[in-house]
Order: structure tokens, then C-alpha cells, then sequence
């Protein structure tokens, strides 16, 4: 990790999707990328999932190997009242 006081080209408030996506091009067109997240992770919430078409997206990112070895998160119920 860097140390305080650190240049960097671009850096990314939050790691969610969008935020971590961007540090990804980011970093893959050259830039030294910095991501700062208050919370670490993965956070798992019961609700979450892929939309159709999200495996496109993270072969894009070149993340497919990487997506595939994370810990899967199972719910026994999810309830969901209007």
C-alpha cells in the first residue's frame, strides 16, 4: 500500500461495482489508481445478485478467474413484503 501523501493519477472514493469497475479501466489505461473504501469486504447482503449479462462484464474486466474463486454466499430465506 501506498503511503500518505502519495500521487496518484486518479483515485476512487468506494469500492462498490461501479467505483472498483473504474479503478479497473483506470489502472489498465495506465493511470497509478488509488481506491479508498471506509469498509472492507466482500460485504454479502441477502438480496444481491447478478443481473443476466454481468459474466460478460467481468471477462471484460478480466476478472472471470478471479470472480470464480470467491466464497458463494447462500440464504436460507429471503422474504421480500410490499
Amino acid at each position: 500500500m501506498e503511503s500518505a501523501g502519495a500521487d496518484f493519477d486518479w483515485i476512487v472514493v468506494g469500492g462498490g461495482p461501479a467505483s472498483s469497475s473504474a479503478a479497473i479501466r483506470a489502472a489498465e489505461l495506465g493511470l497509478s489508481t488509488a481506491v479508498i473504501e471506509v469498509s472492507g469486504g466482500p460485504r454479502f447482503r441477502p438480496g444481491e445478485s447478478l443481473a443476466p449479462g454481468t459474466a460478460l462484464l467481468i471477462s471484460q474486466l478480466l476478472a472471470s478467474e478471479a470472480f470464480s474463486q470467491l466464497p458463494k454466499a447462500t440464504h436460507d430465506t429471503i422474504k421480500i413484503t410490499f
